[in-house]
């Protein structure tokens, strides 16, 4: 089954109220500041999910070296632990795994974290890290299917006018060159997402 204009539709729905990241090196952030933001407009999900994006850059620890990733499942869980929401992050998963956290309605869209030496993004050219390295970009996963991938991309704006962006869009990629990119040089995917505690789904369950 290939990707249908319904759901491109759909895609474009989620990330049009997205907000546009402010840094070259902002994109872990952003990330997470529109994954929590989109979950907490769901039904039953309580607004304070949406941390805030002061809360979500002094959890990511920014530095002039850009965003820290360690320990950023606990920090995040720390911080959504008034409400039946944990973050999850995982390393090794497959693509049908993905799949499974996307179509899973207690959890949030799935951040996963590309290696820019192998993502040939459309739109813009890929910058090398202070180092001359290039970078790794986190996107956020909305759609796969058996022969693409729709995602948002931080660093993909809409059309520019007089120095203002008309909006965020969706990015679409094979979906075989969006695993290659996912599992970098490392040959290892990392996934990050919030989902419902498991207290949280058997109290719903047996109510």
């Amino acid at each position: 089954m290939t990707l249908s204009d319904q759901d491109r539709t759909q895609a474009e729905t989620t990330v049009s109220p997205f907000n546009a990241q402010s840094g070259l090196g902002d994109d872990m952030p952003n990330v997470i500041w529109n994954m929590l933001q989109e979950l907490s407009n769901r039904p039953n999900v309580p607004d304070g999910v949406n941390i805030g994006k002061r809360t979500i850059f002094d959890l990511c620890d920014q530095r002039s070296i850009g965003p820290v990733t360690l320990d950023i499942e606990h920090r995040l869980s720390a911080e959504l632990s008034d409400y039946p929401f944990e973050a999850r992050y995982e390393e090794g998963l497959k693509i049908s795994e993905l799949g499974d956290i996307i179509d899973d309605p207690g959890c949030s869209y799935p951040a996963t974290e590309l290696a820019m030496e192998k993502y040939d993004p459309d739109g813009y050219d890929v910058q090398p890290s202070g180092q001359g390295r290039a970078r790794k970009l986190r996107v956020l996963v909305l759609t796969v299917n058996h022969e693409s991938v729709l995602y948002y991309d931080p660093l993909r704006y809409g059309k520019v006018n007089h120095d203002q962006l008309s909006g965020i869009e969706t990015s679409e990629i094979d979906k075989q060159k969006f695993v290659s990119a996912w599992k970098g040089r490392s040959e290892t995917t990392s996934t990050l997402w919030v989902e419902e505690t498991e207290q949280s789904r058997l109290a719903r369950f047996n109510a």
